[in-house]
């Protein structure tokens, strides 16, 4: 086997690796296992979330402790990614885009500042890192870029909290 197949075989499995990452980040969001969320980013990892959310985190934790508190009172939060494009910088660096869908409803959606319901889509811009032989998000930036409010009415059939439950 010639040594450029070696590094093609290597592309694509890091490729694989980038789209379960994003993968797992979505699962992980939409089942509101946040104990599995930080383990995506690296301890020093950013997230930005562009208008009209307008919110920047830095470090693993804190995002950590920032998703839960702001997911806490959602009784459905759908995160959907897709169309993921990767450009593979050198051997341990990574950049991602891919778009999401969002569907996000609180549990008293007529409650003030609190309440949301909406479906949103965005594209995500990400850096990601190779470290001990894993991917993990350095900097992820959602630019939201459609917004729809009020059209989520159906019943939650399963809670997020159990969800994060395997059976």
């Amino acid at each position: 086997m010639a040594s450029g197949d070696l590094s093609d075989i290597q592309s694509a499995l890091d490729q694989l690796a980038i789209v379960n990452v994003l993968h797992r980040y979505s699962n992980f969001v939409t089942r509101a296992d946040l104990d599995r969320d930080e383990e995506l980013f690296t301890s020093d990892a950013v997230i930005e979330i562009r208008a009209p959310f307008d919110t920047r985190i830095e470090g693993s934790h804190a995002i950590k402790q920032w998703r839960t508190g702001a997911s806490g009172a959602l009784e459905l939060l759908v995160h959907t990614t897709y169309s993921p494009v990767i450009q593979l910088l050198d051997a341990t660096h990574a950049e991602a885009t891919s778009q999401t869908r969002e569907m996000v409803r609180s549990s008293d959606p007529g409650d003030g500042e609190l309440g949301m319901n909406v479906v949103f889509y965005s594209v995500y811009s990400d850096d990601l890192v190779k470290v001990d032989g894993e991917w993990k998000f350095a900097r992820r930036v959602c630019q939201p870029i459609y917004m729809e409010s009020g059209g989520l009415t159906g019943q939650v059939c399963t809670a997020r909290s159990a969800l994060a439950q395997r059976r």
